[in-house]
């Protein structure tokens, strides 16, 4: 499913039209966002959590050169789905 079709899907939801539905839908997500980038974990309670996870500093090798190249450390986001979510897709 794509985003517009999602935000179809919400606007016959919310009762609401497709612009109100993907304002709101940006909103959501630009919080998610904002709230992640202070270091913090979103829990939706039977959806799962969205968090924020340290990749170490690493030394790999280029593929082309072969030439060992430091990857530094950082940032990633992660999504971990609740156990009532996982449930719900099993018995689909």
């Amino acid at each position: 499913m794509k985003k517009k079709d999602f935000i179809k899907l919400l606007a016959e939801a919310m009762d609401t039209t497709q612009k109100e539905a993907n304002d709101t839908f940006t909103m959501v997500f630009d919080v998610i966002t904002d709230v992640m980038d202070g270091g913090e974990e979103v829990s939706i309670p039977k959806f799962g959590k969205f968090f924020t996870q340290v990749r170490e500093a690493r030394t790999c090798r280029n593929p082309q050169s072969g030439e060992p190249m430091e990857v530094p450390e950082k940032r990633v986001p992660k999504f971990k789905a609740s156990s009532i979510l996982k449930t719900s897709m099993l018995e689909d």
